[in-house]
């Protein structure tokens, strides 16, 4: 992600299979999330992640991101094993481009979710 908190009004988080996104507003919470996506590694070019959405294992993480400018920044990982620890996953990335999504080839890296699961849980909402 190129840019900075101070350029980010907010951001949202969700994951598919969860009911609800959760709106992260703090600047450090928005640059801890920054830091952790731009801190994953490119592990190569490959089509096994993003082939599969909707069979079982399949998870979708998307980043919001709200600009102060009035632009969005929709980012998304996804992955195909549901079994690799969060501490280490290896998932697909891609943006949206205006009305295209840019995913072939799926561009693959690898790194910690365990802040996405830190803010998620910091920012749900109370039931």
């Amino acid at each position: 992600m190129n840019f900075s908190a101070e350029d980010v009004e907010r951001l949202t988080l969700s994951q598919s299979g969860y009911t609800y996104a959760v709106e992260v507003t703090e600047k450090e919470d928005i640059q801890a999330v920054i830091d952790m996506v731009n801190s994953f590694r490119h592990t190569g070019n490959e089509l096994k992640h993003g082939l599969r959405f909707g069979y079982g294992g399949t998870c979708l993480y998307e980043f919001d991101v709200y600009l102060k400018n009035g632009e969005e920044f929709p980012f998304f990982f996804g992955s195909n094993s549901g079994d690799q620890p969060v501490s280490d996953m290896e998932v697909s990335y891609w943006v949206y481009q205006e009305t295209k999504i840019s995913r072939a080839p799926s561009k693959l890296c690898r790194g910690s979710m365990e802040l996405f699961f830190e803010m998620y849980e910091k920012y749900r909402p109370v039931v």
